[in-house]
């Protein structure tokens, strides 16, 4: 093999392991999820089972209903999403003033783009994205609190 058909094969590999890691640390992360809310349905089961042996004066429905019950209200919810909105828009924003000042401090032919040419590409990248997301959960922040304030009249 030549030199260039080596480096195709490190760097293909080295793609390959990169989105092999993202796959699992997806999995991994969907399992978490997934254990959490199993756990806490058994707890809640345990619970209602040594209240119906005990012959507890507790009503079964009412505690259904409080076990089952969120723990946030929906004003909290609310805002949630304007605080993952707004730190997902100042992080889009922030990406995009360092890859400007990048740009205009290193020019288009300086060590910038020698050095790292795809950096400013994944820079624009990321901030699209988490400018998107935030925008998503700015905007489903107040599109709830317009049908919240509609629900209240």
């Amino acid at each position: 093999m030549t030199g260039n058909q080596e480096f195709m094969l490190y760097d293909g590999l080295i793609s390959l392991v990169g989105n092999m890691l993202w796959y699992v640390v997806l999995i991994i992360v969907c399992w978490l999820i997934y254990r959490a809310r199993r756990n806490a349905d058994n707890k809640n089961a345990e619970i209602m089972m040594k209240a119906i042996e005990t012959n507890s004066t507790v009503d079964a429905d009412k505690l259904i209903n409080a076990l089952s019950q969120p723990r946030k209200s929906p004003e909290q919810i609310r805002q949630r999403y304007l605080l993952c909105g707004c730190i997902g828009t100042f992080i889009g924003l922030g990406a995009i003033v360092i890859n400007v000042i990048c740009i205009s401090m290193y020019g288009g032919n300086n060590r910038y783009y020698t050095l790292t040419p795809v950096f400013p590409v994944l820079l624009m990248f990321v901030a699209g994205i988490s400018l998107a997301v935030g925008m998503a959960y700015m905007t489903v922040f107040f599109a709830s609190r317009k049908n919240s304030k509609s629900n209240k009249e």
